[in-house]
């Protein structure tokens, strides 16, 4: 096998033009035709690597290398000039699968399929009823801070939370709105497809249990029935929320000078909250927008849910 070409249709530094392919002005609608043209691929990909995971059959090359290609276009969210050169033929797909080896193909193949179920939010996989009590540890830019969730508090938005957890959603997003010792939210993804989808998969409101004091998370919304995926976290105590229904289902427990930390400086410029209204621009290009025209803005490098730990602690005898 050839040895690894930094010149391959993966490599996000080739800017080498494709015969036959617009340059520069077109390549928004390459992007678009591409992202478009594997949609199918990756829902294949997600049936046969759910059949290979049950012993049912592998699957075949082109669909794993489709998979992949999609994945970095997606985790990346660069335009690749070149990339239609890993669609023209099995051949180049065999390629793909030659370059990055196939054992990491096939993991690349099964970790979208696993995410695929965050394109739909009516899927029983993102909709389990949480554990009572939880817990989610974030890393962001300014460091990490760990989030519990009680179901007791606030049952159908711990659900929502729990399940936007445990399927990555949160990853890679920004905190868009910060407001200094009162507020910083977040919830809406930097891939603006995933975006749209998530917008208004709205769930039902929870009465309020437990007050809006400092380090306690709530959802944003803008009337009765409209909460969806945006999360704001209490910088300080906003009982005031209390009787707007802003309804608490998690604290964070740990960090929460690191929250304290993120970065303020844009206020309600960098897409401002739900009920002003001014959020189309972040819908419509994520954190491609959010990049451009407010670097400073802190971000989540992930989130995941993390054990907690029950086992019975006894003293040491003397």
């Amino acid at each position: 096998m050839d040895r690894y070409d930094s010149r391959t249709p993966l490599d996000p530094d080739d800017r080498v033009e494709n015969d036959g392919h617009p340059d520069a002005d077109g390549e928004r609608g390459i992007a678009e035709a591409i992202a478009g043209a594997l949609r199918p691929a990756v829902e294949a990909a997600a049936h046969a690597t759910s059949a290979a995971a049950t012993g049912a059959g592998e699957p075949p090359v082109h669909v794993i290398a489709l998979a992949v290609v999609n994945a970095f276009f997606r985790l990346t969210g660069r335009r690749y000039r070149n990339l239609p050169l890993a669609l023209r033929s099995p051949g180049e797909h065999a390629k793909i699968n030659g370059v990055i080896g196939r054992p990491l193909a096939l993991t690349l193949a099964l970790s979208w399929a696993a995410s695929a179920v965050l394109f739909d939010p009516l899927d029983p996989r993102m909709n389990a009823r949480a554990p009572e009590t939880f817990r989610v540890r974030f890393q962001t830019s300014r460091g990490d801070f760990v989030v519990e969730g009680h179901r007791s508090w606030a049952p159908i938005g711990a659900d929502r939370f729990y399940n936007l957890a445990r399927h990555h959603f949160f990853d890679g997003q920004r905190f868009f709105r910060v407001r200094a010792h009162a507020f910083a939210q977040f919830g809406v993804p930097g891939d603006p497809q995933l975006a749209r989808v998530w917008r208004n998969a709205t769930i039902a409101d929870d009465p309020v249990h437990v007050s809006n004091e400092r380090g306690t998370l709530a959802y944003a919304f803008t009337t009765p029935g409209t909460r969806a995926t945006q999360i704001f976290i209490n910088l300080r105590d906003n009982r005031q929320y209390d009787a707007e229904g802003f309804a608490p289902f998690g604290r964070v427990i740990s960090g929460m000078l690191v929250v304290d930390a993120f970065y303020a400086g844009y206020g309600e410029g960098s897409g401002g909250g739900m009920r002003a209204g001014h959020q189309d621009e972040l819908f419509a290009e994520g954190n491609a927008w959010l990049d451009r025209n407010f670097p400073k803005l802190d971000s989540i490098i992930r989130a995941r849910l993390i054990e907690i730990d029950t086992s019975p602690r006894h003293n040491a005898r003397p």
